[in-house]
């Protein structure tokens, strides 16, 4: 078991019985069932040196109401994926610049965490993906694999819990 959102190792945040804090929803939601993501390849097709795809939903990690989804992003082909959680929200963000996912991502930091998103019910990320190498390319390829969450709303804050953001910073609802 992993020790929490964004752990070393590549593993639930919590167990079954456990609870779980969605941020920015201010929500408190308890695990009653877990169980893997296999791992799915998605190709945004060919794309001219420096293209750029429309922004595109990832309706593939869209999950039922009252369900979370646990994802890594691995990028497998020479391309940038900017992400978006909720759609004009970019993630992976500072004052000044949209960190896109790149095929390096998770080799030169020391672990792929700095891929991992949640998704809650049918929010999906949105994606840009952009060839960023010189020449044309005939596949543009993520690899997304993770875990599926059944939950249930808690009326009131239990006394532990594991936080995860479920949408970019940007997208409180407010």
């Amino acid at each position: 078991m992993g020790e929490g959102a964004f752990a070393y190792e590549f593993s639930p945040v919590a167990r079954v019985g456990e609870n779980l804090f969605l941020i920015p929803l201010n929500r408190y939601v308890t695990i009653k069932y877990i169980e893997p993501i296999p791992g799915k390849i998605i190709d945004f097709g060919s794309l001219d040196a420096g293209e750029s795809t429309p922004t595109t939903e990832l309706t593939d990690m869209e999950m039922p109401e009252d369900e979370i989804g646990q994802y890594r992003i691995k990028v497998l082909d020479d391309i940038t994926v900017t992400v978006y959680q909720k759609r004009g929200v970019g993630r992976f963000s500072t004052k000044n610049v949209l960190y896109p996912i790149t095929p390096d991502s998770d080799t030169l930091s020391s672990h792929a965490n700095s891929t991992e998103i949640f998704v809650y019910g049918d929010d999906a990320p949105w994606v840009q993906v952009t060839n960023s190498g010189t020449v044309p390319i005939l596949k543009s390829r993520i690899w997304i694999q993770g875990f599926r969450y059944v939950v249930e709303t808690l009326e009131e804050a239990p006394a532990k819990y594991t936080a995860i953001p479920i949408w970019g910073w940007g997208a409180r609802g407010d």
